[in-house]
């Protein structure tokens, strides 16, 4: 049985050189609206209102950190135990995001912090039209050098399954019905 039952990957943290310039790409170009700007972060998300992206001020472009919702209801306490018996150490955080008051933080297999959380409140629904609305962060390529690694992590710990393979130096995973 995995240690975490992750139902949906919920945001990407991006480090970025340039602020300003990724938040009008992603808000002018790719449709997500700004909920939260502070200092050297920002919090985007769908007009529905799920989060997206979270940008930071960093040297270079990298994936900084990712997060995941568990089932509504879970008990973080619990998972943080499972995850302790599994060698895996956590810590809680809270306000990881806007719409996240509780959230359990690790590093996974290649050194990136993971958010999971249970509970989830939705941004302020944006009503503006717009040309693209994107309903959802549908899925992170993730570049690491050890990919069997990172899959038996992520299969073992947040219930991930393999929905294909390519070649050796490449897997499609999903935690539910999307990749």
């Amino acid at each position: 049985m995995s240690t975490i039952d992750v139902r949906r990957l919920a945001h990407a943290t991006l480090w970025t050189p340039d602020l300003d310039r990724q938040i009008a790409y992603y808000t002018e170009v790719v449709g997500l609206q700004l909920i939260e700007r502070v200092k050297d972060r920002a919090f985007l998300a769908t007009r529905e209102g799920l989060e997206s992206i979270c940008l930071e001020k960093g040297d270079h472009p990298e994936l900084a950190r990712i997060a995941f919702q568990a089932a509504p209801g879970s008990d973080l306490k619990v998972l943080a135990k499972r995850l302790e018996a599994a060698g895996v150490a956590s810590e809680r955080r809270s306000g990881t995001s806007p719409g996240v008051e509780d959230a359990l933080v690790f590093k996974d297999a290649k050194g990136t912090d993971v958010e999971v959380f249970a509970e989830y409140r939705f941004a302020k629904r944006e009503r503006t039209p717009g040309t693209i609305q994107p309903l959802k962060l549908g899925h992170v390529a993730y570049r690491c050098h050890d990919v069997a690694k990172v899959v038996k992590f992520y299969e073992e710990h947040l219930g991930f399954r393999v929905s294909d393979w390519r070649g050796n130096s490449f897997a499609f995973m999903r935690c539910g019905v999307d990749h």
